[in-house]
């Protein structure tokens, strides 16, 4: 296979497009095999930056991610306490775990910005489900703003 985060099948999520918006919210509801195992190792690696680099453990984080990577971003952002990220960039991610995400996103209350960024032809993830995103995002009370990329 391919390198990944965690499990994802670009097949399921061709699928879901293909199946309409309810299809898709299905899809971004599900947490995915190795998930868990992927947050631990995220939280673990930046324990292990911070014990090389004290001088800036105190300082808020900017996490950002292409694709998978924007969606492993976001979910390890909201699993480290609300005050460490300060910042999460998304590049042609989607969400997850939402039902999840949610309550996390409200805690926060504006103490995190994020960019979310997408391309109107991406083949594998929704550029509907950047939308739902940053509707989330917004009401939420982060900072969100979308940018479309025409790929």
């Amino acid at each position: 296979g391919t390198p990944a985060w965690w499990q994802i099948n670009p097949m399921e999520w061709m699928m879901a497009m293909q199946g309409g918006a309810e299809a898709l919210a299905g899809l971004i509801r599900k947490e995915f095999n190795g998930m868990p195992e992927c947050r631990e190792q995220m939280q673990s690696l930046i324990t292990e930056a911070e014990a090389l680099f004290p001088q800036g453990s105190e300082a808020p984080l900017c996490m950002a991610g292409f694709s998978q990577g924007a969606m492993t971003a976001m979910d390890v952002s909201l699993s480290l306490p609300i005050d460490r990220v300060a910042g999460v960039m998304m590049l042609s991610g989607a969400p997850i775990t939402v039902d999840a995400w949610q309550p996390k996103l409200v805690e926060r209350k504006g103490n995190m910005q994020v960019l979310v960024t997408h391309g109107t032809a991406d083949m594998v993830l929704p550029f509907a489900a950047s939308g739902w995103l940053r509707d989330m995002l917004v009401g939420s009370l982060c900072v969100a703003v979308m940018l479309c990329l025409c790929l």
